[in-house]
């Protein structure tokens, strides 16, 4: 056989597709506005599993990926350093970027739960807060769903099937609970602006999904009001009740929560332990 019949097979290198990022973590940036910090952070993780010297030449091109100047690099480093998700060699200038373990042991984070996420949908900071948000309403949701099972158990042991047949809760994907978003804005302790704002864009983006509930309203009469009857109606009302109600086609509807169901890939890390 010839040296040209020799085929020379290249060993592949591996590149990390996603990130598994604790879901704690991604509240805890929701409620405190660290997504920048948070996106700059990303990057530099998927750069280097633990060493990295941060050049000139590597600062620019992390400002035109995030479409960011250097100033505002600059703060989000101070800001990790500051925060320990990033250490710091100053003989060497190079930083050690510290594993998600590691920070929920800094933020004591106790939840062993981590989501999937895209690692190529970064550079998008839009999309990263609509991830953070679909998160806390992923979280929302799963306590909904453990809430069902308990109170489904509890009359399991208490009056067993006395009282007639007691059908479980429904735990499949498909099951879909009734979240406000005037109580997101609450948990996550941003304006209900903001929650409606990137609440549409993770629909689009799958990450959840949602499904309105507007009903119209009828009279005593069993006739629908219309929008010139609405004085009889909102008479007596507060200002607070009489926004949960609006006009289409002339006829009034009442505004309900919405339905929400949850995309969002769920794993499981290890367990926290608690230095001494």
């Amino acid at each position: 056989m010839t040296q040209d019949n020799i085929i020379v097979c290249k060993k592949r290198t591996y590149r990390k597709r996603f990130y598994n990022i604790p879901s704690q973590l991604l509240l805890v940036v929701a409620q405190g506005k660290f997504f920048r910090n948070l996106q700059v952070f990303l990057v530099l993780n998927s750069w280097s599993k633990v060493d990295l010297k941060l050049t000139a030449a590597k600062k620019s091109i992390l400002c035109k990926r995030l479409s960011i100047n250097i100033r505002t690099l600059q703060r989000a480093l101070k800001w990790l350093t500051d925060r320990n998700w990033i250490g710091y060699y100053k003989k060497l200038d190079i930083i050690f970027v510290r594993g998600f373990d590691k920070i929920r042991d800094i933020e004591n984070i106790s939840c062993n739960t981590s989501i999937r996420y895209d690692i190529y949908q970064v550079k998008h900071l839009d999309r990263l807060k609509a991830f953070c948000l679909a998160t806390c309403y992923s979280i929302v949701y799963r306590f909904k769903q453990k809430k069902e099972w308990r109170v489904y158990s509890l009359r399991l042991k208490t009056i067993g099937h006395s009282q007639g047949k007691i059908y479980p809760p429904d735990s499949s994907k498909i099951a879909m609970y009734k979240i406000s978003n005037t109580y997101i804005s609450r948990f996550t302790k941003r304006s209900v602006f903001f929650i409606k704002k990137y609440k549409k864009l993770a629909n689009k983006l799958n990450f959840i999904e949602t499904k309105s509930q507007n009903y119209p309203v009828f009279s005593s009469g069993g006739e629908q009001i219309t929008f010139n009857e609405r004085h009889l109606f909102f008479e007596g009302m507060e200002y607070n009740f009489q926004q949960r109600y609006y006009f289409k086609g002339g006829f009034m509807f009442k505004r309900e929560s919405d339905l929400v169901r949850t995309n969002l890939i769920y794993l499981t890390r290890k367990p926290f332990k608690k230095c001494a």
